[in-house]
């Protein structure tokens, strides 16, 4: 079946992080961790090193922090869907960030709406209304917009569970070329007895 997302599930954007941020001489500053852009691979992987912290003026309400189950978009292209299934809960989502919650699971699962939105024919619907620049800024509303095919529940978890396990193999990948790079660079300085050069 079709549906509008937005009959599917919530979606908002995050907090504007000035409006709640503790000046550095604030007594009673309560710490918390925030998504940045950085926070999203092409892939759809989050890097938690990326992370960074945030110490606001008051408590933020719970629907501007991440919790299990929520999808993350970025609000520019590319969008990047990411899809918190443990951790990290209780992150603070910066308002450059949509965070989409499902209504109902047994229509539609979080896993596949994840999938779903990274599909290419998304990232050109949502170009295509905003004008089809790629760095222009996609509104919430471009989002809530948009077509969802819907599948039964069964097909949803099989889609849902093999790009789970792609995205890891993939994951898992882009951390070995890393580890080869660091691997390759120490035995390079090695050679070089130590030293330094431009």
């Amino acid at each position: 079946m079709n549906y509008k997302l937005s009959s599917l599930a919530d979606i908002h954007s995050g907090v504007v992080l000035s409006r709640k941020e503790a000046p550095p001489s604030f007594p009673s500053a309560l710490f918390y961790k925030r998504f940045t852009l950085r926070s999203f691979t092409e892939s759809g992987n989050l890097i938690e090193q990326e992370l960074e912290p945030f110490w606001a003026r008051e408590q933020i309400e719970p629907t501007l922090l991440s919790h299990r189950n929520d999808i993350l978009v970025r609000l520019c292209m590319p969008i990047n869907p990411i899809f918190i299934q443990n951790e990290p809960e209780g992150v603070v989502i910066p308002s450059q960030i949509a965070v989409i919650r499902v209504f109902d699971k047994s229509i539609v699962l979080p896993a596949y709406l994840r999938w779903y939105l990274s599909q290419k024919s998304i990232s050109d619907t949502l170009q295509a209304a905003e004008h089809g620049t790629a760095q222009r800024t996609i509104k919430v509303k471009s989002i809530m917009d948009l077509g969802i095919i819907v599948p039964s529940l069964n097909l949803q978890k099989q889609i849902a569970q093999i790009d789970t396990v792609g995205r890891q193999r993939e994951q898992l990948y882009q951390d070995l070329i890393i580890q080869e790079r660091i691997q390759t660079e120490q035995v390079l300085a090695t050679l070089m007895g130590g030293k330094e050069y431009d």
